[in-house]
């Protein structure tokens, strides 16, 4: 069933192109930002912050709690899913290595 208020002679021809573009350079720049950020706050950890600690234990052990029942339940259906289980399950062995008292900022 089509749309009767669509008009397919409205759409420019490149639109599909321009708008991957957008879509590619959107997604660039979030990761670039992300990344920036997360190197303000290792940076922040090298130098003792505490704000920067209890960031990192927490990436790491969401992330890694994550990872690894992403990863788990599929375990047999593909490597990747292996990859998913292994980084998660490491993540979660950094959390437990952040939690030690000796690590304590």
């Amino acid at each position: 069933m089509e749309n009767p208020n669509l008009n397919t002679m409205a759409i420019p021809t490149n639109f599909y192109n321009e708008f991957y573009q957008l879509s590619r350079q959107a997604l660039l720049i979030m990761f670039a930002g992300i990344l920036l950020v997360h190197f303000i706050n290792y940076i922040l950890f090298l130098k003792g912050k505490k704000f920067a600690y209890k960031y990192i234990k927490l990436q790491s052990c969401l992330g890694g709690l994550l990872l690894f029942f992403m990863g788990f339940p599929n375990l047999f259906n593909g490597w990747f899913y292996l990859l998913y289980a292994l980084v998660g399950g490491l993540m979660f062995l950094s959390f437990l290595g952040l939690s030690q008292d000796r690590f304590k900022i």
